[in-house]
């Protein structure tokens, strides 16, 4: 009579660290495909980001001067004074 053979040394055994690579392949993969596939709401994101910047800089002047500078101070000063209220 045979003695059975261990459970660690059959062929399914043999190629666990082949199904392991292709797994960590494949999750590699999907993960790079993920993270740079082209996201739509980023360029409406920018968008909006740039409007707000130039609507900043319509409120409180472009500071291309040291007038357009102080009066962007004293406007901010009196916001900031309304809040507090």
């Amino acid at each position: 009579m045979h003695a059975p053979k261990p459970f660690l040394r059959g062929p399914a055994v043999r190629r666990l660290p082949v199904y392991a690579a292709a797994a960590g392949i494949g999750y590699a993969i999907v993960t790079y495909q993920v993270a740079n596939r082209a996201d739509p709401t980023l360029a409406n994101n920018d968008s909006h980001a740039a409007e707000d910047r130039m609507a900043l800089l319509d409120a409180y002047g472009g500071r291309d001067s040291l007038e357009e500078l102080e009066m962007a101070a004293r406007v901010y000063e009196a916001q900031r004074g309304q809040g507090r209220r």
